[in-house]
């Protein structure tokens, strides 16, 4: 049984050691994204080429800015989903724990009693 709570115990420890990577491995390429985004030059447009395309210029803007926040609502998404999952993984094996806890106590009082 120490043997299995042993194995237990290690193979969750190893679980959540990956989520955390896998969690800041996330959250370096977040922040690497928005460093990109936020240094990416801004187009020089002359006030003659902005009246004969203003309204392309609109819509690709539109259509670029559409895009970004598309993206970032799917990523925002993954890692609410990835946040999730780690919690209900933390909840889970300190449940578990929390079991073994009470059954070792348990046996302890009946061979106590014994």
């Amino acid at each position: 049984a120490r043997l299995a709570q042993a194995e237990l115990t290690r193979v969750l420890q190893q679980k959540a050691a990956e989520a955390e990577h896998k969690r800041q491995t996330q959250r370096a390429i977040r922040e690497d994204l928005q460093k990109q985004a936020e240094s990416r030059p801004k187009p020089v447009v002359h006030p003659e080429e902005l009246l004969i395309s203003s309204g392309q210029l609109v819509e690709e803007e539109i259509r670029e800015r559409q895009t970004q926040r598309r993206f970032l609502r799917e990523f925002h998404r993954r890692n609410l989903l990835e946040d999730q999952r780690l919690r209900e993984e933390v909840r889970d094996r300190r449940l578990r724990e929390s079991l073994a806890e009470r059954e070792r106590a348990d046996a302890q009082k009946r061979q106590a009693e014994e």
